[in-house]
């Protein structure tokens, strides 16, 4: 094998890295502008929804608790026909109440959701929504991510329901509005990038063995997501592993010498 042999082998290798990368950066790129696309249209939907929001008359009792924990102003009570509260925004976040949560509940139970939202306030949880949904959209070929990312909201909403449990310490008043809100058949909240729930339905089997300190793991996976995750890796790595081969299997071939005299081109 001669030199120049050795270096056609190197120019076609790295020709293939260099068209394997630009596969893989466009994929990357292509992956990066769905997810962006995907939170700008949260954003915009996030935005009408506030807008829509037709907010009502602050309640004494509300007023009292906003003072006790710190939360003047941070309280929204709005118009709603379902009882939901959650966490909303990014730069200014606030707690929001619906007008029905605050007739299905008693004080206590009320008290116990606001510190649960006061926990995703101070904690900044709207931004983890936010970094979940590009995550989800980044990572569309690898739902395992999603999965990761379904862990850390469950845990996050189990740290909230335990920092409101540090001021009760019973956990009957947090199972208590839990089953008040599977009777009337409220488990669900606005789907916003921008909002983290007092009971998204996702989480709330995690959280009530949880509360009735039953053991339970936090991190799970689902059995299609893992399968899905692996043929996207094999491919990928089959897909590496092909491209690059040609470029090995020259090594083998005998080198072609034109000797001194011939007409080697005219042959060729």
């Amino acid at each position: 094998m001669n030199i120049g042999h050795i270096v056609g082998i190197c120019i076609s290798f790295l020709k293939t890295v260099s068209y394997l990368r630009t596969v893989l950066a466009g994929l990357f790129f292509l992956s990066i502008a769905t997810a962006l696309t995907k939170v700008l249209f949260s954003w915009l939907r996030t935005s009408r929804f506030k807008k829509k929001i037709n907010t009502a008359k602050l309640p004494q009792f509300i007023k009292k608790l906003s003072l006790k924990y710190n939360l003047e102003g941070k309280i929204i009570i709005f118009h709603n026909p379902k009882p939901v509260a959650f966490c909303l925004g990014i730069g200014d976040p606030r707690v929001y109440l619906s007008t029905k949560l605050l007739a299905l509940m008693n004080k206590k139970e009320i008290e116990a959701i606001i510190l649960h939202e006061k926990y995703h306030l101070i904690n900044r949880d709207t931004f983890l929504a936010v970094t979940v949904n590009f995550l989800r959209g980044l990572f569309v070929l690898f739902p395992i991510v999603t999965d990761i990312m379904e862990s850390l909201i469950r845990q996050k909403e189990t740290n909230a329901d335990q920092y409101s449990l540090n001021y009760f310490k019973n956990p009957k008043i947090v199972l208590s509005a839990f089953k008040k809100l599977i009777s009337c058949g409220s488990t669900t909240s606005p789907s916003l990038a921008y909002l983290v729930s007092f009971f998204p339905a996702d989480t709330l089997e995690h959280r009530i063995k949880i509360l009735k300190r039953e053991k339970t793991f936090v991190l799970s996976f689902n059995v299609k997501h893992l399968l899905v995750s692996f043929f996207t890796f094999i491919t990928l790595l089959s897909f590496l592993l092909l491209t690059t081969w040609p470029s090995y299997a020259k090594q083998n071939e005998a080198p072609s010498v034109c000797l001194k005299g011939h007409n080697c081109h005219l042959e060729c």
